[in-house]
């Protein structure tokens, strides 16, 4: 529909906004209304406007606007417009096209285009932030075929994991910076013609609602736990663990550290790790704080010098940060696309690591790159429990494959071992026991040996709280969670050779 913008009609518009304004829970920035305005390079003098618009309000007892130019069509910078701050509006992103002959159940007479969610989303977190007041916008999807028909544009391989992701990152992004106060704009509730919604439907049940709630929920948490740490700029990103921030020498620590193939986490162990590997042991403030420091001890103990190290499904590559400082080759395999509640900030990661390889694919027996036979070590943190039963055995081939014939395969595992899920996660660790090459019996015995064990390390309830995400309690009630560390040599499985 046409709009005019002669005349009075601006001022118009202003007048008419203002009982909006004066009422209490209108959204305000420093005590200023907060207006956006769509495509405000349509209108005849935007800077002109939005002088008079302000002289309207500070004449009606509002003596500051807060002006938002919403980035669409050519819009960046607000300050030209003579507005306060900018509003990413996605779909407004860089292209991430594909060619839509190339999707299954395309019309012939398509004459839209698709593009690739995934890519927007990696695209958008990898943005720099701009020298002018920006405030980050997400949406959950985008397909306006109700309004395009053929001439459609549609985002596929959108889920709501992978928006999840996305707004987490972009809230905590939101939340480190000073300027401009933290809001997060979503497109959108209801926006059913243009397939970008919030709001519960018969597919996705509330599954969008859910995602957005636990993103804002882990996000704030972290924040808030992050506050009470020593304060670094703005922006800046946790700095890389090394071996002197770690505490010690870390060259002359662990190079024979007892292990055995099949054993559970313990307080003493955790322990020794808080004080000798205290960055590891206090990353997370759930099972992860012992397994990284395990999984660091393990490899030193067992993986020669400079050997070549592959980390499945590393998220945050802290271990193989500080392993790539200690002479070692590090591989990290993983898709970072928010599948298995894994992280999607590959950018970030990779600037933040240069000297580690990534290779964002899920890995199993057809890894590029890599030759068979060509790892001293394969290994992971809090992965494998995330793959899908029929998944794990193309895991367990790709390690047969890539893993050196004298080389070993180091894994911790979140285990349920008592409560909601339990008999889920013991079939599936005798799954992965029975492919790492051990016996059940030597399972059960070491579960039992777990239990009368008072050393035995298990998921605090302040930890279950903060991994329950903000699920109802009563939902996602306390479970015995531990972790189980399995350490196999290459000649050990099933199949090897």
């Amino acid at each position: 529909m046409w709009q005019d913008y002669s005349g009075d009609s601006c001022e118009r518009f202003i007048r008419d906004l203002i009982p909006a304004m004066r009422d209490a829970r209108y959204i305000r920035v420093g005590g200023a209304p907060m207006l956006l305005v769509y495509r405000v390079n349509l209108l005849p003098d935007p800077a002109g406007m939005a002088r008079r618009w302000r002289e309207i309000a500070a004449e009606a007892g509002i003596p500051a606007l807060h002006l938002c130019a919403v980035q669409s069509f050519g819009v960046g910078d607000p300050r030209p417009y003579g507005f306060d701050a900018a509003v990413e509006f996605p779909p407004h992103t860089k292209r991430a096209l594909l060619n839509p002959l190339s999707f299954p159940g395309t019309r012939p007479d398509f004459e839209g285009y698709l593009e690739d969610y995934p890519a927007i989303v990696r695209n958008q977190l990898a943005l720099p932030p701009p020298d002018y007041p920006l405030y980050r916008g997400v949406m959950p999807a985008w397909d306006n075929t109700p309004r395009r028909g053929t001439k459609a544009h549609i985002l596929v391989h959108s889920s709501p994991g992978i928006y999840e992701g996305w707004l987490y990152e972009i809230v905590s992004q939101s939340l480190r910076r000073s300027s401009p106060e933290p809001f997060v704009f979503v497109n959108a509730w209801n926006e059913w013609a243009e397939g970008a919604y919030l709001e519960p439907d018969q597919k996705l049940g509330r599954a969008r609602l859910e995602a957005t709630r636990s993103a804002l929920l882990r996000a704030a948490a972290e924040f808030a736990a992050s506050a009470k740490q020593p304060e670094r700029a703005a922006d800046a990103p946790a700095a890389p663990c090394d071996p002197v921030s770690l505490g010690g020498d870390a060259e002359r620590l662990y190079p024979h550290y007892p292990l055995t193939g099949l054993s559970y986490a313990t307080v003493s162990d955790y322990c020794d790790s808080f004080d000798n590997l205290h960055g590891l042991a206090t990353a997370n403030g759930d099972l992860k704080d012992c397994q990284r420091p395990w999984a660091f001890k393990a490899i030193r103990s067992k993986v020669p010098r400079k050997g070549r190290l592959l980390e499945i499904g590393a998220g945050e590559p802290l271990v193989a940060d500080l392993l790539q400082q200690l002479g070692h080759e590090v591989w990290i395999v993983d898709p970072y696309d928010g599948t298995g509640n894994g992280p999607i900030a590959f950018e970030q990661y990779r600037d933040r690591y240069p000297k580690l390889k990534f290779v964002r694919s899920v890995f199993d027996h057809s890894l590029d790159g890599a030759e068979p036979e060509s790892f001293d070590c394969i290994y992971s943190i809090s992965v494998l429990e995330h793959v899908p039963c029929p998944a794990l055995k193309d895991v367990f081939a790709g390690i047969r494959r890539f893993l050196k014939r004298d080389g070993v395969t180091i894994h911790a595992v979140d285990h349920v071992h008592r409560g909601n899920g339990a008999g889920e996660h013991l079939a599936k660790l005798r799954q992965m026991i029975h492919g790492f090459g051990f016996e059940q019996q030597r399972l059960d015995s070491l579960l039992a040996a777990m239990e009368d064990d008072t050393e035995t390390y298990y998921l605090s309830a302040e930890s279950h709280n903060r991994w329950r995400d903000g699920v109802a309690y009563d939902q996602f009630p306390m479970r015995v969670c531990v972790s189980i560390q399995i350490v196999a040599d290459a000649s050990h499985l099933p199949g090897a050779g």
